[in-house]
């Protein structure tokens, strides 16, 4: 290779034709040229070796090891010294590489490799050692270019991990990317024949690297050094350039790496970020709900008092006539408490339909007796608000269903309060009720959502071919169909004016729709403003034959046993006086408890000390020891008969969900009625006896 460097190609060919003519020569014709020429003895002695040499290398076979090869892959980087700086004046053979253009992309890229002074590690060893032996050197590195010195990831033959810049012959190797960088005798070149490391340990004479270049930045070298002047052959070379590609790719390898294990960091940063977050909102809908329920339980403790109350004087009023006006004042009274406890209500049962917290609780009831309580009930309002309201109910609609009363009640009743609400004086508001089945098309008005007719699958099998079509129709201002889709989400109203012109809370259509779903059943709308409005909720049904009930209750007073003591636990010191009243009304002195702790310690005095059988009525929500922790403490007292233990909770069917063992759970405010005959089934069972009293 050096020998191309320095003769012609074309003496180089006529010389090797020379040689091969040579090789075709006798002896005695080759003494005869010697005797003619002497003074070409000693050429010829090196030409016949020349030949020698020929003969013995298969010329053929090393032709056809070898892959072709472009010229580019065995560029060599240019010689000029317009890429360097002279260092230092008065060391005028050494010279320091240029800062590359694009020196701020490269060092950001070995940032971002997070190589620098990092561990040694085996593949770019392996590298460095089999380039070293490929190109008989003793002495080599894998070396990275930093802002003011060079690091070696790996190295042979140098005790320094690192040394500076300006000394570097890597830092002249990667201002030519993808061009091996060759110095064969550092003596006879300007750049370096008084560099330091020339001149002092390691003393380099020859010194060859391999940019490591990404796309073409280059981040260092490949390098292989010699402290004796040497050159590379052809095939070391491209054995050399391909090395440092192996090398670069492990660089590449590693920013890959890298990026990989950041995107996961991210992720899993992400996803840490994401549970926080979850965990944060269902602790704040955790606290959201415990405030609601908070917030309920104060504003229910009065107005329980308040109902409570107002039951007790219009009971009265059947042995003590009340002035005319006194009645009404009691009467407004009672309204008045019925609206603030239905906006409560409205509030509690949002949080349960949001939350998913609502069960169904079938039972057998009476539709029509259902209807006759709400229109009673709505008739009342609709006449203080001189509105005309009407109801229809289908003859053929069985008069026994399987259906949740409660919520059936719920969202008629929401349904017409609404209607009435929005209906001017003088008009009309109707509420039909009607059966139909699913062997026919359920005809709706045309412009209802749905468009026409539309077929229902029933909740469960049982109650297939029976729905019952509840419809409120009005005469009233009518909706925006715009707004049909707002007016069902919560604290929405169809615009600001609503809440300020007709109050309400926003919650009434969000609880009516999420009941009907819940019911599996559908409701749909149809409106035309200044016009009215009719809304259509359509339910499945199962028919049943109603029992009928024989009234058993023929005094206000319920006889409990002489073995039996009466034990109610309630914080509130009005609802504590309203309950005595009330028992005290049917013969009964009832022992009141503030807390659990001193339910439980009353209960215990008197199962020690006497053969007396407690009955108890608890509060849920106490200080100190609510009631279902004292239901535990109480369930573990040794009694030779079952402790009969009814609940008083705000949030019945949330409590019945639980299912944390009570005999009967009632809610509050309560109702007085259903109270008394919780109290005579309780005296039915612990003495079947008196049943009939």
């Amino acid at each position: 290779t050096r020998f191309t460097r320095t003769i012609d190609p074309e003496e180089l060919k006529q010389s090797i034709a020379t040689l091969g003519k040579l090789s075709e020569l006798s002896p005695g014709h080759l003494l005869d040229i010697v005797k003619i020429y002497p003074d070409i003895k000693q050429q010829l002695r090196l030409a016949l070796a020349t030949v020698e040499t020929l003969e013995l290398l298969d010329v053929d076979k090393l032709h056809q090891d070898e892959n072709p090869l472009s010229q580019s892959d065995i560029d060599i980087a240019d010689r000029g010294s317009e890429n360097t700086v002279q260092v230092d004046r008065k060391i005028r053979r050494w010279r320091r590489a240029k800062i590359p253009k694009d020196e701020v992309e490269r060092l950001r890229m070995l940032k971002d490799l997070r190589i620098l002074d990092s561990e040694r590690e085996a593949v770019y060893d392996n590298i460095l050692w089999l380039a070293t032996i490929i190109c008989d050197t003793n002495m080599g590195a894998v070396s990275l270019i930093d802002s003011n010195r060079q690091f070696f990831k790996s190295q042979k033959g140098l005790n320094t991990k690192q040394t500076g810049r300006d000394e570097a012959f890597c830092s002249h190797a990667i201002l030519q990317p993808n061009k091996l960088f060759v110095i064969e005798d550092t003596a006879e070149d300007d750049r370096f024949a008084e560099n330091p490391l020339v001149t002092g340990g390691p003393t380099i004479k020859f010194y060859a690297g391999m940019p490591l270049s990404i796309g073409d930045v280059s981040l260092g070298t490949l390098c292989v050094i010699s402290n004796k002047k040497k050159f590379l052959t052809r095939r070391q070379r491209i054995a050399l350039k391909n090395l440092g590609l192996l090398c670069r790719d492990q660089l590449v390898l590693r920013m890959k790496n890298l990026q990989l294990n950041d995107m996961i960091s991210m992720l899993q940063a992400s996803e840490e970020s994401l549970r926080k977050a979850n965990r944060d909102v269902l602790k704040a809908a955790k606290e959201k709900e415990q405030f609601l329920a908070n917030m309920t339980h104060e504003l229910r403790t009065p107005l329980n008092a308040i109902v409570g109350y107002t039951q007790l004087i219009k009971e009265s009023e059947t042995s003590v006539k009340l002035p005319q006006d006194i009645s009404e004042y009691v009467e407004s009274i009672a309204f008045g408490s019925r609206v603030l406890a239905n906006t409560v209500n409205e509030v509690l049962d949002y949080t349960k339909v949001n939350s998913g917290k609502w069960n169904l609780d079938f039972s057998e009831i009476d539709i029509r007796g259902v209807i006759k309580r709400i229109s009673a009930l709505q008739g009342g309002v609709a006449k203080q608000r001189k509105v005309i309201f009407e109801t229809n109910v289908d003859n053929s609609l069985h008069s026994g269903m399987v259906m949740d009363s409660v919520k059936l009640t719920q969202i008629v009743n929401n349904l017409v309060s609404n209607a009435i609400k929005f209906t001017p004086e003088g008009k009309k508001v109707y509420l039909s009720v009607e059966r139909k089945s699913s062997d026919i098309m359920l005809k709706l008005p045309s412009e209802m959502i749905n468009r026409g007719l539309a077929k229902f699958e029933a909740g469960t099998a049982e109650m297939k071919h029976h729905y019952v079509v509840l419809q409120v129709k009005d005469e009233g201002c009518g909706i925006d169909p715009q707004k049909f889709e707002r007016i069902f989400e919560s604290f929405q109203q169809e615009n600001d004016s609503t809440c300020r012109t007709h109050g309400g809370t926003g919650l009434g259509l969000a609880i009516v729709k999420g009941i009907t779903e819940l019911m599996k059943g559908r409701i749909y709308i149809e409106s035309e403003q200044h016009k009215g409005s009719t809304f259509a909720i359509i339910v499945p049904y199962k028919p049943c034959i109603l029992k009928e009930h024989k009234c058993t209750e023929k005094s206000s007073s319920v006889a409990l046993p002489r073995n039996c003591q009466l034990i109610v636990a309630e914080d509130d010191f009005l609802s504590q006086k309203l309950i005595r009243r009330f028992f005290k009304k049917m013969g009964i002195e009832a022992t009141m408890c503030d807390n659990g702790r001193i339910l439980c310690d009353t209960v215990s005095k008197v199962l020690s000390s006497s053969s007396d059988i407690p009955i108890i009525f608890t509060d849920i929500g106490m200080p100190v020891m609510g009631g279902i922790e004292a239901l535990k403490e109480l369930r573990s007292m040794q009694t030779t008969t079952p402790l009969s233990i009814t609940a008083l909770t705000a949030s019945p069917e949330a409590l019945r969900e639980k299912n944390p063992g009570f005999d009967y759970i009632l809610g509050k405010p309560v109702n007085f009625k259903v109270m008394k005959k919780r109290l005579r089934d309780v005296v039915a069972r612990l003495d079947p006896a008196l049943e009939d009293r």
